[in-house]
């Protein structure tokens, strides 16, 4: 099963090579995602994620934590099974507990240099464009996509039920 994962994920970043390039459509989100009305401070954002690597999809759900100037988080697919921990604050990103078949240098690398631009935008920096951007496409979702390794993230907020 182990040798099943690494080789579906191996797959995924190869098909990455042929994918289109151009930039997703929707409104630029320019502002640091916690300025805005996505993410609540102090309380637990929940997230539908799609990792999108070429044609293939991943998804599963992203829990956010923004506590003083420090996001915690995790990223979990339907069936439970944690992908990673991260914490994230001005200075780095790091991932915890990672699965084994992502638990790889340059895996863990540009996971981490996504999410840490995702905590960490600045409007005032020109030219980020160039390697990542982030687009908002309704009141509560939103697109990362890496441009060097064609990956997009999409997060849809699941509404809190009562």
């Amino acid at each position: 099963m182990k040798s099943f994962l690494i080789n579906f994920f191996l797959l995924i970043l190869l098909a990455a090579c042929s994918t289109d390039k151009t930039l997703i459509s929707g409104e630029p989100l320019s502002l640091p995602l916690w300025t805005t009305t996505l993410v609540q401070d102090s309380v637990m954002n929940t997230y539908q994620i799609t990792l999108q690597i070429g044609e293939k999809n991943m998804t599963g759900i992203c829990l956010l934590k923004k506590t003083g100037d420090k996001w915690n988080g995790s990223l979990i697919n339907e069936f439970g099974i944690k992908a990673f921990d991260f914490t994230s604050d001005e200075g780095m990103t790091h991932l915890h507990h990672i699965v084994s078949f992502l638990d790889k240098w340059y895996i863990r690398r540009t996971i981490e240099q996504d999410l840490h631009y995702l905590f960490n935008i600045d409007a005032t920096k020109t030219g980020n464009e160039k390697k990542r951007y982030i687009r908002r496409k309704s009141p509560t979702s939103f697109i990362l996509v890496n441009r060097i390794h064609h990956i997009q993230y999409s997060f849809n907020r699941i509404p809190e039920t009562k």
